[in-house]
């Protein structure tokens, strides 16, 4: 009976899912016109659609019953911060900072901002929701009797989200473009891949992927100039840098520390 129940749950979870995607999909094709400006209709209409389908996935991730995620103990999260500095320094060297200060770059839709951080966000939602949430627990199933489980599971979600944003060469972007695009993206997912095995709250996924689109994004979506001078690369550069010795070292002193465990147990 019960595997009978898990079976349910998988086909319904399935067509949430296809549900989810093919609306995505019939989307793209779709001109809604919402008050005639051009680039709030467009916002508009991906974050009605990303927190849509964020929350047919949060649906699932509830179904198959990894909710303890999306529940997180509070009382925990001053120590989770703080475990999370190198990540919060990769988020926020994202922003344009020196760009805005010498003028270079400059926000021209100001009254779009706020519509934008609540874009960033939704975007957040659907992707950590789909790519932290349900394919990240699935792939440490298939690791989990494997030696740098933890690694391999971060290795594998981080290629699948990176490989995930090839799909916007189909929408017409740019191929030398997108490729960086891929890279960074199998780096900040490996980021938050780390994040959600240490925390287990998918919430601080979500925050810090929509701020990390924020700061990358704000002025190609509300303003103009060029943003990423030397001294956004060198931010960057110093805080990846940081963040990935940070990470690797956790996860290596973790698959240790696991393995160890498991011969103490069976020497027993």
């Amino acid at each position: 009976m019960s595997k009978l129940k898990n079976n349910y749950k998988e086909i319904i979870s399935l067509t949430l899912i296809i549900a989810a995607a093919a609306l995505m999909i019939a989307a793209d094709y779709v001109n809604v016109k919402f008050t005639g400006d051009e680039a709030f209709d467009r916002m508009l209409k991906d974050v009605i659609l990303r927190f849509v389908t964020g929350g047919v996935f949060t649906a699932v991730i509830m179904l198959l019953g990894t909710k303890s995620m999306l529940a997180p103990e509070f009382g925990l999260l001053p120590k989770q911060l703080l475990w999370c500095i190198p990540c919060i320094l990769v988020v926020l060297a994202n922003f344009p900072y020196s760009a805005l200060i010498s003028g270079a770059a400059e926000i021209t839709r100001a009254d779009l901002v706020w519509l934008f951080v609540l874009k960033c966000f939704a975007v957040g939602l659907m992707e950590e929701t789909l790519f932290r949430g349900l394919v990240q627990p699935t792939v440490a199933d298939i690791f989990k009797q494997k030696p740098y489980k933890n690694l391999l599971t971060v290795a594998v979600t981080s290629a699948v989200f990176g490989l995930f944003h090839l799909l916007n060469l189909f929408a017409g972007a740019n191929v030398g473009a997108t490729l960086l695009q891929v890279g960074y993206s199998f780096l900040i997912g490996a980021m938050l891949s780390a994040v959600l095995i240490k925390t287990d709250n998918l919430w601080l996924c979500v925050i810090f992927h929509a701020l990390f689109n924020v700061g990358g994004n704000i002025i190609t979506e509300t303003g103009s100039g060029r943003f990423q001078d030397t001294c956004f690369w060198i931010l960057t550069a110093i805080a990846g840098v940081i963040c990935f010795a940070y990470i690797l070292n956790y996860l290596l002193k973790l698959d240790r520390e696991k393995s160890d465990e498991k011969e103490n147990a069976d020497g027993e």
